[in-house]
């Protein structure tokens, strides 16, 4: 692997209309922590391999949390060959391949590592919604995920993955779910939710939903959300087009926590979205994540499917 980074944080960021990843992290395995970002139609270039929602490898061990990605033609979350990695109250919806992918490749280095996924929601994935693959990964759990209407299976741990499944819900129609408003993309929760307090006490992952509400310390709610009469925070605005034409960085909290200064790099066959042609719009998606990408890992390999 290149250079390690550590001590990484990317936050309140929109990302949209990317000709390859949304997002990349790789070669970060000390102190890896990404929240709070907005990231939608990605991958519109084509690019085999270069697809992704959000793609965690190179060695990484990161938290992730408090994201939204929607709109993608492969995969999400994409977890490979990364270390303990935790992913928890993200929204993932509308992703062709598997809303969360994870899967060390059976690299012996990541023997033992943990892989864990709480209280996320992913909706309409076009193969699973959560799958992990690797028989030496250990300690492995998903709990409180609220996971639906996905093409081939909602949840798909693989045969011989050491697996802890608690406080799912799976198997329901999103329309009869209980969402505010799932048709305008709001899966806040009604009162009346079936998720509503069906959830198994996850507070050593997760104590605050998505927006920041705190969590009911023994009957959570499953999913990214809990149920409130607050109104939540603002969404960047999507008109599930494209989005605007930049990728800026929205307005958030936690500003006295440090950014990662990374240096953009040239382009090369490491994996980084660099020197792509295209419009304004994807020129200012790709600066953005130059910004936050560069000097990133080594090109992404197919993950095998071990079914």
């Amino acid at each position: 692997y290149p250079h390690e980074h550590h001590g990484v944080r990317i936050h309140h960021n929109l990302i949209e209309n990317t000709g390859w990843d949304g997002m990349q992290v790789g070669v970060s395995p000390i102190d890896c922590n990404v929240w709070a970002n907005t990231i939608r139609d990605v991958g519109i270039g084509g690019v085999e391999y270069q697809q992704q929602g959000m793609q965690i490898g190179g060695g990484s061990s990161c938290e992730i949390w408090a994201n939204r990605l929607d709109r993608g033609p492969t995969n999400g979350i994409f977890i490979l060959e990364a270390a303990d990695t935790i992913v928890h109250d993200n929204l993932i919806v509308d992703f062709a391949g598997t809303g969360i992918y994870a899967n060390d490749n059976n690299k012996p280095e990541f023997a033992g590592s943990r892989y864990v996924f709480v209280h996320n929601t992913v909706l309409r994935s076009g193969h699973w919604g959560i799958a992990i693959f690797g028989p030496q990964l250990a300690g492995n759990l998903g709990w409180n995920n609220l996971v639906l209407e996905s093409g081939d299976g909602d949840i798909a741990p693989g045969g011989d993955v050491d697996w802890d499944a608690q406080g799912n819900i799976t198997g329901v129609a999103i329309a009869d779910l209980g969402f505010v408003d799932p048709d305008a993309g709001d899966f806040h929760l009604q009162e009346s939710a079936q998720a509503v307090g069906a959830g198994v006490p996850a507070g050593d992952w997760s104590s605050q939903d998505r927006d920041g509400v705190d969590r009911d310390p023994a009957a959570p709610d499953v999913g990214a959300y809990e149920y409130t009469t607050e109104p939540p925070p603002p969404e960047p605005p999507d008109d599930d087009t494209g989005g605007s034409t930049d990728g800026g960085s929205t307005d958030g909290g936690n500003d006295d926590v440090g950014e990662d200064d990374l240096g953009a790099g040239d382009g090369d066959s490491s994996g980084c979205a660099c020197n792509q042609g295209g419009d304004s719009a994807l020129a200012s998606s790709l600066a953005l994540l130059l910004l936050l990408l560069g000097g990133l890992f080594l090109k992404p390999r197919a993950a095998a499917d071990p079914r």
